[in-house]
């Protein structure tokens, strides 16, 4: 167990207790094999399907729906196409790379600003997919665990968000090196992405 201090808290007495499952090095390494780029692909995509919701969804909320459909369009492309295709990867990269939020980054307000983390998380993940590195794939986890992060500092929960990504990852990695399904993993992400928006949601003004 750990104790979580929240950045911008200066009372210890606003930490809170979190199991610290945070995803070991080796284990990444592990997933980064090249016998084991379709696991990989997989842990990046369900990084991204857990953080999406809230990025697509600030985008529906600041009239731009066309946006929205673009960023669940790239996780869907994680999750389904040819991890060999690398071009196809690039290209959504790209893309992400031209949108509002990556394009006005540490100046965003409103909405937006609330999806940055999230869309830094799928623009990683599709790093990773182009450049399958050690270090490509921890930078995926990086991005989730700080979007969640941002989040739990966001709203003030109690809910632990970050602890609940770092068992999320190490779940997943655990799970893909016995064998599991990309599905079933991507079930249990999509829940966790409904639950995240949905605490979101009841917690913020813009709901």
């Amino acid at each position: 167990m750990r104790l979580i201090l929240h950045p911008g808290y200066d009372n210890p007495a606003h930490g809170l207790w979190c199991h610290d499952v945070r995803p070991g090095e080796e284990m990444l390494e592990n997933l980064s094999r090249q016998e084991l780029v379709e696991y990989a692909v997989t842990f990046v995509a369900s990084c991204a399907e857990r953080a999406i919701n809230i990025a697509s969804w600030a985008a529906a909320l600041d009239g731009r729906p066309y946006d929205a459909a673009i960023y669940v369009e790239a996780v869907e492309t994680l999750w389904r196409h040819d991890p060999r295709d690398v071009h196809v990867f690039s290209a959504r990269m790209v893309q992400l790379e031209e949108m509002h939020e990556m394009t006005v980054a540490d100046e965003l307000t409103g909405p937006p600003a609330y999806g940055f983390h999230s869309i830094l998380v799928l623009h990683s993940g599709l790093r990773a997919v182009t450049e399958l590195t050690p270090e490509n794939v921890e930078d995926c986890s990086l991005a989730a665990r700080n979007a969640a992060s941002y989040l739990e500092r966001l709203i003030r929960s109690e809910d632990c968000l970050l602890s609940a990504e770092e068992l999320s990852q190490h779940e997943d990695i655990k799970d893909l090196l016995r064998g599991a399904s990309a599905d079933r993993l991507r079930d249990r992400a999509r829940q966790a992405g409904r639950n995240r928006m949905n605490l979101f949601r009841s917690r913020s003004h813009l709901a």
